[in-house]
């Protein structure tokens, strides 16, 4: 296990952006409006080669108010973002089913489907960062083949909606133009069949190809990476992993080490190689072993630069929970503390809460601790999920009133 050595890994890191990441924001900006382009192109062949004009179906009807046919217009095109969106996420379901991988959770915008032991529970969900839509799949056993189950799962969302687009094309063009003489009903379903099927084949297109940015890989990419059959593709799939088993329910204590070992075994200062670390530092305090917890955050400390800007804070919400408490270093903290914005979508409101509780017991401020404890312990139990993640949180809680507890 490699840990990091470097003296400035304990002090607050900047965190700006590096340039290349920038140059390659932009080329993903370019790219999409080629491909919007693109797909306007082949809507508009759909018109000249099937007489059905798909741009024409948002004019008011004169069968029905304007202001109704235009607010079925825009439900229309709110309902067709999440079916694009739900069935991708379906693919990569499906695919790591077909991989012998066990189902866990399936979210897009309002929808919640979670594994509670051996049934599936539908909820609301309450957390907006999550509305684009999420699914994990996690192997039933360390003995399969791991790499190659990633390779289906991450394969599974651009086929179904490839084939998800083409056949809502499909019934736009042969199907829906037999309900034209029923209206407005014609002209809605085929604004929702059209736009559903050309959207669907353009996130196809944006999630296939091969491209990382701000240190997140498309599905082409991870494909590409998981093709190769060496060291790094191994990480990765180990570290994806680890991931999905963060929404089982189970505690990270019982993490099988063979994971957290393939998953450390190439320290490379990559963004999968960080976050192996984090959980590694997760599984240690579960386990409260302080020492090997405190190896894990330095090292993600020391190499925070190679890290998503937007998920930089989250690392150093946790520095400050573990010099807080750990070191009892309350200036160190501190200077995290500052460099974290006061709004974030990634971080939890009791993520918050246990880091700013902890914060004010090294500065002995015993009392604004304990009650940053209890909002935070209020805030954990509005939470509908019951994952790894959630008795991860509340063992921590459980820790920081027994330093609390002790110093009445």
């Amino acid at each position: 296990m490699h840990t990091s050595t470097s003296p400035s890994a304990s002090q607050p890191p900047h965190t700006q952006s590096p340039p290349h990441e920038q140059r390659k924001m932009l080329f993903i900006i370019v790219l999409s409006l080629l491909l919007g382009g693109t797909i306007g192109f082949v809507v508009k062949k759909f018109t000249v080669l099937f007489q059905t004009d798909l741009l024409t179906v948002s004019l008011p009807s004169p069968v029905v108010p304007q202001w109704l046919d235009i607010s079925v217009i825009m439900l229309l095109a709110l309902c067709s973002v999440f079916a694009v969106i739900a069935m991708h996420e379906l693919g990569h379901v499906l695919g790591g089913i077909l991989a012998g991988f066990r189902f866990h959770l399936f979210i897009v915008g309002p929808l919640c489907i979670t594994r509670e032991n051996d049934r599936l529970v539908w909820s609301l969900n309450n957390d907006v960062s999550l509305y684009g839509g999420i699914a994990a799949c996690i192997p039933y056993e360390l003995t399969q083949n791991i790499r190659r189950g990633m390779m289906q799962l991450a394969l599974g969302g651009p086929l179904v909606s490839v084939l998800f687009g083409t056949g809502m094309l499909v019934v736009a063009a042969f199907v829906i133009p037999i309900l034209q003489s029923v209206q407005p009903w014609g002209n809605w379903m085929l604004f929702f069949s059209g736009l559903t099927g050309a959207s669907s084949l353009l996130l196809a297109v944006a999630t296939g190809i091969p491209y990382r940015v701000g240190g997140f890989f498309s599905d082409g990419a991870r494909v590409r990476m998981l093709l190769r059959d060496d060291a790094t593709s191994e990480r990765y799939a180990a570290v994806a992993a680890l991931a999905g088993l963060q929404y089982s329910n189970q505690p990270f204590s019982t993490v099988n080490t063979q994971l957290l070992t393939t998953a450390l075994s190439l320290p490379d200062g990559t963004l999968d190689d960080i976050t192996a670390h984090i959980f590694a530092y997760t599984y240690s305090l579960d386990n409260e072993d302080w020492n090997t917890a405190a190896q894990h955050i330095e090292y993600a400390l020391s190499h925070l630069q190679n890290y998503p800007p937007a998920f930089q804070p989250l690392i150093m919400l946790e520095a400050v929970f573990f010099f807080a408490l750990h070191h009892n270093s309350h200036e160190q903290a501190r200077q995290f503390y500052a460099q974290i914005p006061s709004s974030t979508a990634f971080i939890k409101p009791y993520s918050r809460l246990r880091a700013e509780a902890a914060l004010a017991y090294a500065e002995r401020r015993y009392d604004d601790a304990r009650t940053k404890l209890q909002e935070a312990r209020v805030a954990l139990h509005n939470e509908t999920l019951r994952n790894s993640a959630i008795l991860w949180e509340e063992h921590m809680l459980n820790i920081l009133e027994d330093r609390c507890t002790s110093v009445q």
